[in-house]
């Protein structure tokens, strides 16, 4: 497992910027609550004030998401583009995966389909999925986050 504290690209993009979604209304309130300051004092700290709270609800949240993944994963028979795709779980028919991936380098020749045996999750040979992956971490997160973000 990764070091938790490091924030990389997907840490940002898929774990604490969801929690910027959940407490940004959060930190409008505080702001306002506290009319002692400067409007652009209380607008910099409702902006500002959250990045720690921020760091601990990402972990909470990217937890929680990864806890309901499995359930809605269950629902799906596995996850959707890797079902069809991925050697390892599509294993019923692999003449039917052949075909889906022959006709994606027809489609797409320049595109390059891993084969069994090296298939992996390299950012640098596939950006395209290392980026729907982010997206992906920032959807599940944020509905890990749904109830704090309710709360709030």
């Amino acid at each position: 497992m990764p070091n938790a504290l490091q924030f990389d690209s997907y840490t940002w993009k898929a774990r604490v910027l969801p929690v910027f979604v959940v407490m940004f209304p959060f930190g409008i309130a505080t702001a306002l609550w506290l009319p002692n300051f400067l409007f652009v004092e209380r607008l910099t700290g409702a902006l500002v004030a959250p990045l720690g709270l921020a760091m601990l609800l990402s972990q909470i949240g990217r937890d929680r998401g990864y806890r309901k993944q499995p359930a809605l994963w269950n629902r799906w028979g596995g996850a959707p583009t890797t079902q069809l795709l991925r050697y390892r779980t599509f294993g019923a028919n692999p003449i039917l995966l052949k075909r889906y991936h022959d006709k994606l380098r027809l489609l797409q020749p320049d595109l390059n389909i891993p084969s069994h045996e090296d298939e992996t999750r390299d950012r640098s040979r596939f950006p395209l999925l290392y980026k729907e992956n982010v997206n992906y971490g920032f959807r599940r997160n944020l509905w890990g986050l749904k109830p704090f973000g309710l709360a709030f």
